[in-house]
């Protein structure tokens, strides 16, 4: 070195340097843009995932609400219903006592009822008989025997 000429530095050093940091920003910037292309695709998936199961929740929400609605439905039916039975039931007892205050004055006819209808044959044999004869005809009445 002489310090005749002018320096002028290392310039082979500072090219390869100058290409080193050339090429590391030109990578930084390739990042930069791969890295945005996957925020944006990551974003719009995200997006995307988030409406369905938005979607999703309010599908199941109006299923659950719809459930509910015919389950609250269903308790009411049940509750008429069994309101229902009790004023059946008690409508019953109500029948069975009025049967049960009806039967003596039923088990007379349905003990009777055979030598009532034993009678009322006999008297309407009797009411025939005596249209025969009063018409002018002539009946054949047997012998009576009659409990002295």
């Amino acid at each position: 070195p002489t310090w005749d000429d002018v320096y002028l530095g290392k310039r082979e050093e500072s090219t390869g340097i100058i290409a080193i940091l050339t090429m590391l920003e030109e990578d930084f910037n390739k990042d930069a843009i791969n890295l945005q292309q996957t925020e944006t695709q990551a974003q719009d998936s995200y997006s995307q995932e988030k409406v369905r199961l938005e979607t999703a929740i309010e599908e199941y929400t109006s299923t659950v609400n719809l459930k509910e609605s015919d389950r609250a439905a269903a308790e009411q039916s049940k509750s008429e219903l069994q309101s229902g039975n009790v004023a059946k039931r008690s409508e019953i007892v109500v029948q069975q006592s009025l049967l049960k205050a009806v039967a003596p004055r039923c088990l007379y006819y349905t003990v009777h009822f055979q030598t009532r209808r034993e009678a009322r044959a006999m008297e309407v044999e009797g009411l025939e008989n005596a249209k025969t004869i009063l018409l002018g005809g002539h009946v054949q009445i047997g012998f009576l025997q009659r409990n002295s």
